[in-house]
């Protein structure tokens, strides 16, 4: 997923720079941003996953659910607000 969103993100905030809407190129960055965090964090989330499965703890994954949802929610904005552009 943190791959798809940073690719995604990349390609439609450039599609929107070149299409002359820079001020689309926002959202689809903060996309790019959150797919960035959400890769760099992997390892991270595999060791706390690790951890809590031998020690049968649950695991807390907060502040990555945060990141994907911030993600999730700033490619529906700006999808919105280029098919309302381009209508």
């Amino acid at each position: 997923m943190a791959v798809l969103m940073s690719g995604s993100g990349i390609g439609a905030a450039g599609a929107a720079v070149r299409d002359d809407l820079p001020g689309l190129a926002v959202p689809f960055g903060v996309v790019a941003l959150a797919g960035a965090v959400l890769l760099l964090r992997t390892g991270l989330r595999h060791r706390a996953l690790e951890r809590a499965l031998r020690h049968g703890r649950p695991l807390r994954s907060g502040l990555d659910a945060r990141v994907a949802w911030a993600g999730a929610l700033a490619a529906a904005a700006g999808a919105l607000v280029l098919v309302l552009r381009l209508a």
